[in-house]
């Protein structure tokens, strides 16, 4: 406001001195003073529409609405929050249930694995033994061919014993 009241003072000093240009600056003070009241009506009519939107203020009611909406959400998410904690120390219940589980079969599994190769073991013991007795009975057929004895009779000497 200050600036146009000094650029109006400055146009009237020039319009003094240019003597005939007087009635054309004056012209183009009012032109602008028309500028100047239209402007102001303007921001005066804005200024009202504000006041009225303000008068019909509904904020608070929004503002509940919104707090209510965020309780709500909050609620939700406490029960999911709720479910997924029972859902997640149900899970951790099962995993030791099953890790449990699988060190007892881990430990089958060992016992097992001894018991199958003990069973190796006997097998090969046996299969040596039967080896050996074949062999022996082998020698002693072998013997008794050459004392002249009738064959099968170490076979069926060997079936009397057994």
């Amino acid at each position: 406001a200050a600036e146009a009241e000094c650029a109006a003072e400055d146009r009237q000093r020039r319009t003094r001195r240019s003597g005939g240009a007087g009635a054309e600056a004056l012209v183009q003070m009012q032109t602008q003073l028309a500028q100047l009241r239209a402007k102001y009506m303007a921001m005066g009519s804005r200024c009202e529409e504000l006041e009225c939107n303000f008068g019909q203020n509904d904020f608070p009611e929004r503002a509940a609405e919104m707090q209510r909406r965020r309780d709500e959400d909050f609620v939700q998410h406490e029960v999911r929050l709720s479910h997924a904690s029972e859902e997640l120390q149900s899970l951790q219940s099962e995993l030791v249930q099953a890790r449990s589980r699988c060190a007892e079969v881990r430990v089958e599994e060992m016992r097992l694995q001894a018991a199958a190769d003990q069973d190796r073991q006997t097998v090969e013991q046996l299969r040596q033994h039967v080896r050996r007795s074949e062999a022996t009975v082998a020698g002693l057929e072998a013997e008794a061919r050459f004392l002249g004895l009738p064959e099968g009779t170490v076979t069926a000497a060997r079936s009397a014993y057994s």
